[in-house]
């Protein structure tokens, strides 16, 4: 169930909801699991989890733990580094921006006038 709504609710989540839906399917994907990681359907999950969320540290890092314990060691380690990298780039965004200012408004601004002109094109 939980991957029928990844993929029907994908297309869907705008920028500012990306991230607390990252938050909410990796909750229910490690309450589903129930500790156990190695499930066909639980490392297909994972998967497709990160591909909706490339930017979920906390994803990358389940999903490299599941791979790892499944024995696919080289994508397990792909998977383990960048989630390494993503929390790394958390923690210097909120080293660099400790009051929550920054980069947020202009950075959506800009995100929204790519996505305007992308579909223009279309």
């Amino acid at each position: 169930m939980l991957h029928r709504l990844l993929d029907e609710y994908a297309p869907t989540f705008t920028p500012e909801e990306r991230s607390a839906a990252a938050v909410a399917f990796g909750g229910e994907i490690l309450h589903f699991a129930a500790g156990n990681l190695t499930t066909p359907s639980i490392v297909a999950l994972l998967r497709r989890a990160c591909e909706v969320f490339p930017q979920s540290a906390k994803l990358a890092n389940l999903f490299g733990q599941s791979l790892l314990q499944t024995g696919e060691t080289d994508e397990a380690l792909q998977q383990l580094s960048r989630a390494l990298s993503l929390r790394q780039a958390a923690v210097l965004n909120k080293l660099e921006f400790p009051n929550a200012e920054g980069p947020a408004l202009p950075g959506q601004i800009a995100e929204h006038i790519q996505t305007w002109e992308r579909s223009a094109s279309v």
